[in-house]
């Protein structure tokens, strides 16, 4: 992405850039001094026009968007994983469809019934949690979720046999707990 230059009108800024970013935006074409903790939606439209849009079922404004210590932090720890390029996410199917069988043998639980188990623990505790525990729980939700909705596009690609009805649950209560433990910050 382009910055606007400090004397652009708003048509020299657009035409550099493909929109005309506005005050906020991390490619504003004036220095700003702080910490831009939200992605603005021109930021998000420059990023779409160069890279394409994403499925990602985040809010794009308000207090339950991405932060950037949200992308940061799952981009971090997905090139860690190496789960980046299609082989990796194949390998990735064939660990999960085989870590699920031998979870189902072991436990005689099906992997729906434990996810509820999951769900129902972290919206009960979420309201005891301080505010450090909330936060990794906001960063461990959002890779979550991310995760989740590479994990549906891989089962719909046949990498693996996870349910894709299931994975799109899980994504939804993710959310759902992903926005309680934002409001419960919200009170710490």
């Amino acid at each position: 992405m382009r910055h606007c230059k400090s004397g652009d009108t708003n048509n020299d800024c657009q035409a550099r850039t493909g929109t005309d970013p506005q005050p906020g935006s991390v490619m504003y074409k004036f220095p700003q001094t702080g910490r831009i903790d939200q992605i603005s939606t021109d930021d998000m439209v420059g990023i779409q026009t160069l890279y394409g849009t994403s499925n990602l079922p985040f809010p794009v404004s308000g207090k339950y968007t991405l932060t950037y210590g949200d992308i940061q932090s799952y981009y971090t720890m997905d090139a860690m994983a190496g789960n980046t390029n299609e082989d990796g996410r194949k390998r990735s199917g064939k660990f999960l469809d085989n870590l699920s069988a031998y979870n189902h043998k072991r436990t005689k639980r099906t992997l729906p019934d434990q996810y509820d188990e999951f769900y129902n623990m972290v919206k009960l505790q979420t309201p005891t949690f301080d505010k450090e525990d909330l936060e990794h729980q906001r960063e461990l939700l959002t890779q979550g979720i991310v995760d989740a909705v590479k994990l549906k596009e891989d089962a719909l690609k046949g990498y693996h046999s996870m349910d894709p009805n299931f994975i799109q649950t899980m994504i939804d209560r993710h959310l759902e707990l992903r926005n309680l433990t934002i409001d419960a910050l919200e009170g710490k």
